[in-house]
């Protein structure tokens, strides 16, 4: 009962790894995402509605990468390495987006730069998430593997001392029987001699 609780919590842990992989990976295309809105923009095609709704995704995507939950299916992350990645990637996206919203009242040709600039950051930030975020799952998998494969071999070795307990209890008992068996052909043979 407990292995199959551990394989099942490892499995668990290994599908809430899979969707933090591809939330991280939403986050690189949210980031372009949001810079092509807001140049568009700039250029008369109006995406502040799509640019509004696309940052706020990104908003809520980076928190919840940062502290996890229920409603989506995984836990906050608890590596180091992880963590800080992502304590970076909240940072380079507050400047993107203090940048960004600078924009409004800046177009000159630093600013634009600026914005590239933080933009193809915050994707590369981002990109290492991801990165991070496999190793973490395949790291994860090998040990679900080994469990498993831990758990098989104990399986094959209680198996072969059943068998051999087992053959050793019923050749005991046979050996009895054959005693016993013995023992009333003696006493049968006994009585016939002491008859004749």
């Amino acid at each position: 009962m407990g292995d199959a609780i551990l394989i099942d919590l490892l499995i668990t842990r290994a599908q809430a790894g899979s969707s933090a992989i591809n939330m991280a990976g939403r986050q690189r295309m949210l980031s372009q995402k949001m810079t092509k809105e807001v140049l568009l923009s700039l250029l008369g095609d109006d995406q502040s509605t799509a640019f509004q709704q696309t940052r706020q995704q990104f908003r809520i995507n980076l928190n919840a990468l940062i502290i996890g939950g229920t409603d989506i299916n995984f836990p906050a992350n608890t590596s180091s390495e992880v963590v800080d990645q992502l304590k970076a990637v909240e940072s380079v996206w507050q400047d993107f987006d203090r940048k960004i919203m600078l924009l409004g009242s800046d177009t000159s040709l630093a600013a634009l730069s600026a914005v590239s600039d933080s933009s193809v950051q915050l994707m590369e930030e981002a990109n290492l998430v991801v990165s991070l975020l496999e190793q973490e799952s395949y790291r994860s998998l090998i040990w679900l593997r080994m469990v498993i494969m831990g758990f098989l071999l104990m399986t094959v070795v209680a198996a072969i001392y059943s068998y051999y307990e087992l053959r050793h209890y019923l050749v005991g008992r046979l050996q009895e029987f054959e005693n016993l068996a013995v023992k009333a052909v003696h006493i049968q043979m006994i009585k016939l001699r002491s008859s004749v």
